[in-house]
């Protein structure tokens, strides 16, 4: 079990992170580091005028990490579409930051929202849980 664990913290990732049109902030570094990412990209409109940026990284050999959840769907399509193309997709994920953690209060601060938003990704690169045997 361990080295399940081990596996998935060391795998080569690429986290791509999306402002959602600059609805939501966020700390690169510290997101990279709770993804156990060798690179963190930060754009505004991952889904829209720079889903090509996802669709690079899809098509390189680094797992990539999607820190969206709304639009998951989409960028299941698009690597369909990216295998479709080239033979070959990397292995993606999503997860859900924004609405799970991005957005508070106006007066909020943003360091609490940040390290919230890094629990989650830490917490998505453990192993589910295996079910009891019965």
């Amino acid at each position: 079990n361990n080295e399940r664990v081990k596996l998935l913290m060391t795998a080569y990732k690429t986290l791509l992170l999306c402002s959602c049109d600059k609805s939501q902030s966020f700390n690169p570094e510290a997101l990279q580091k709770a993804a156990g990412a060798e690179q963190v990209i930060a754009v505004d409109q991952l889904c829209g005028s720079e889903m090509s940026i996802a669709a690079e990284h899809l098509g390189a050999s680094n797992d990539v990490l999607i820190a969206c959840g709304q639009q998951a769907a989409l960028f299941e399509r698009l690597a369909e579409d990216v295998y479709a193309e080239i033979q070959h997709s990397a292995p993606l994920h999503t997860i859900d930051i924004r609405d799970r953690a991005g957005w508070g209060a106006p007066d909020a601060k943003p360091e609490r929202l940040h390290a919230k938003q890094a629990a989650l990704i830490a917490a998505a690169q453990l192993p589910a849980p295996m079910a009891p045997a019965k």
